[in-house]
């Protein structure tokens, strides 16, 4: 219960994290580019790049902190690449049904980040849970008390 309290949370930072790094990146270009059409887009791709890797670089600080608070020692690098595993086939099979569909659809494609966004967020807490024993109470590292 504690390891998905702390994912949650620690997940809906790393989304803030990327919503600030991208939008302040947006806003910075925007103050200092030009005024045609080409700089307001490039400034809005900049903006979702820069928070889209700032998001995923929390993302897997995020589940190394998880990882090494609640799995023993022995099973953490398992747990760490069936992470990344089953996010990274849930993005190319995503990827394959919409193209493998004839079409390229704004929806499709918003079905499929929505489907590696959940994969993201679901598959770290669960294989804690399940492949990763869980360390003994006396042996988890909890924030200090105050």
């Amino acid at each position: 219960m504690r390891a998905t309290r702390f994912w949650v949370v620690g997940f809906v930072g790393a989304a803030f994290v990327g919503i600030l790094v991208g939008g302040g990146a947006y806003l910075l270009l925007r103050a200092t580019g030009g005024r045609d059409g080409w700089a307001d887009l490039v400034a809005v791709l900049v903006g979702i790049m820069l928070g889209l890797g700032a998001a995923l670089i929390t993302w897997v600080v995020l589940l190394a902190i998880l990882v090494r608070r609640y799995v023993a020692p022995g099973r953490q690098l398992v747990v760490v690449l069936a992470a990344l595993g089953v996010v990274a086939l849930t993005v190319v099979a995503a990827w394959a049904a919409v193209r493998l569909s004839g079409g390229d659809s704004v929806a499709l494609n918003q079905g499929a980040t929505a489907a590696a966004v959940l994969a993201a967020a679901i598959a770290p807490p669960v294989l804690v849970g399940t492949l990763g024993p869980a360390k003994a109470p006396s042996e988890q590292i909890s924030p200090p008390q105050s």
